[in-house]
């Protein structure tokens, strides 16, 4: 069994009593048949029948240093896909094992998996992808597991190549062709498998990729990502129209910047090690609201005593402020 980064397996009895209080207080006790209810989506009913979505991050396999080719081969680092049937199994199965009820899994990190030009601009997906992610879907969805696919994990992983990395997104036209080329391609493939989405989360941590943060020439300002985040809502309602959408912000956010915006869920990353939740109130949005990472912040915090308690702190904490969700950041990795 995998080593649970930052997630332990001492977690399991936690949820488990958890999970199962929701269930048993959900039991007809006058033992009569209850009309079958319909729901819109997998979301809608999950969150129905157990109140609050525990959920952990499976952002790349292996080693961190792998995630710009997880699914794909990667068309600016020429690095081949690690992607992995038996792994992807048994890290799912432990997931699934020690009571998640969803995994958040990164798609197109650094433009894994896609094709590309000289220019930056998408040309296609490698051969690889598409069989990659039919099959990793396949198993979760044999595991009853939901998945929330992340379709853009702050593509701006390092300054090196950022001109090819960041064209996507601040480039209008290939903006085009990254939603013709790769996106709607993904959700075809993702189509059969809505069942077993809970969501997608279009762009995970924009703040991290503006040019004032990213200190090069070829960062976005945040209303040239808006315009690409907005450009990926589209072709996501047009093709999965009942799967909730949402963003998730990073650290020194504005969550009032995604108020006006087509989303269902606005997903918050937090790292403090007392595993506090700001209130709902306090963010100012009009969104429903997941707690999408959270962690120790100190790297001195990270024993596996102190973990368990600042995650199950976190869990606790976005329950009781009316969060939909928390995921853990994160399983597995290096």
């Amino acid at each position: 069994m995998f080593k649970l980064n930052k997630v332990y397996l001492t977690l399991v009895s936690v949820i488990a009593v958890l999970c199962t209080t929701v269930s048993v207080l959900a039991v007809n006790t006058a033992g009569k048949p209850k009309k079958e209810k319909t729901y819109a989506n997998t979301y809608e009913e999950l969150l129905d029948k157990k109140g609050f979505i525990y959920g952990v991050n499976l952002p790349w396999f292996g080693k961190s240093d792998t995630r710009t080719q997880t699914f794909g081969k990667n068309p600016i680092t020429g690095k081949e896909a690690v992607y992995d049937h038996d792994w992807a199994t048994e890290a799912l199965t432990n997931i699934k094992a020690i009571g998640f009820d969803s995994v958040r899994t990164w798609i197109f990190t650094g433009w894994g998996g896609t094709t590309m030009n000289k220019d930056g601009c998408i040309t296609g997906l490698s051969d690889d992808f598409i069989p990659n992610i039919t099959d990793y879907m396949e198993i979760a969805e044999s595991l009853g597991l939901t998945v929330c696919p992340i379709l853009v994990p702050h593509p701006l992983q390092s300054t090196e190549n950022a001109e090819l990395t960041m064209a996507t997104i601040y480039n209008e036209k290939a903006t085009e062709k990254y939603i013709k080329n790769a996106l709607n391609p993904l959700l075809d493939a993702l189509k059969p498998y809505e069942k077993s989405i809970i969501g997608i989360d279009v762009y995970c941590e924009p703040e991290a990729d503006t040019q004032e943060k990213a200190g090069v020439i070829t960062g976005s300002y945040m209303d040239v990502i808006k315009r690409f985040i907005n450009s990926e809502i589209t072709a996501v309602r047009s093709k999965m129209p009942n799967v909730p959408i949402m963003v998730s912000a990073g650290q020194n956010r504005n969550t009032e910047f995604y108020n006006d915006m087509d989303l269902d869920i606005l997903g918050l990353d937090e790292y403090n090690d007392k595993g506090e939740a700001e209130t709902i109130k306090s963010l100012n949005t009009v969104h429903g609201v997941w707690m999408t990472e959270c962690g120790a912040k100190d790297d001195k915090n990270l024993s596996d005593e102190f973990n368990n308690k600042n995650l199950l702190n976190f869990y606790e904490n976005t329950k009781a402020q009316g969060y939909k969700a928390c995921f853990a950041w994160h399983y597995a990795g290096g």
